[in-house]
């Protein structure tokens, strides 16, 4: 699960409508500072993704000869499981939403900037969560549209990502999401 820097943007913001729209919270002026501290809990689980990614690429490259025998996506998946374990990071999607929901409920319960929070944490965590897991079904069916559409194309080449990134943004637009 990786929550790009758009997909963050659409999911702050609808979760902020969604927060206030229901009466959840009240923050003071700027809203902005609210928006910052809880963009922050998902730039550094994107940091954190990104330097799990380079870490893993480093150890294969550094280990080529090691694992020549064994299928690269298999390696791969070995080592990440094992760096993320020997780091302490969270690779199961559900776990790792519960921890990003937990942050964000203890930012808006700590932060001055969130004046009032009118639900439990429970129900806060679980709000949040919800919100996440439904761009995230919406960001999945999209991809596998734009997989679907994808033909006579290397998987995994220049070309590929060219085309996945350009279908995904035709996709994207036709639901409104630019």
């Amino acid at each position: 699960m990786r929550i790009h820097q758009r997909l963050q943007e659409r999911i702050l913001g609808d979760l902020f409508r969604r927060l206030e729209g229901q009466g959840l919270v009240e923050y003071g002026d700027p809203p902005d500072e609210c928006h910052e501290l809880l963009r922050s809990i998902l730039v550094e689980d994107l940091k954190t993704d990104e330097e799990l990614e380079e870490e893993v690429s480093r150890i294969i490259e550094v280990n080529r000869d090691k694992f020549r025998e064994v299928p690269a996506y298999q390696m791969t998946s070995q080592i990440r499981r094992q760096v993320a374990r020997d780091r302490g990071i969270i690779l199961d999607n559900e776990s790792r939403l519960r921890d990003i929901a937990r942050k964000m409920t203890e930012v808006i319960w700590s932060s001055d900037s969130f004046t009032e929070v009118f639900a439990e944490d429970e129900a806060l965590r679980r709000f949040i969560r919800l919100v996440f897991e439904h761009h995230l079904a919406v960001e999945e069916r999209l991809r596998e549209e734009a997989k679907k559409r994808i033909r006579n194309v290397e998987f995994g080449s220049t070309e590929y990502e060219v085309q996945f990134r350009r279908v995904m943004d035709e996709l994207r637009e036709r639901e409104g999401m630019t």
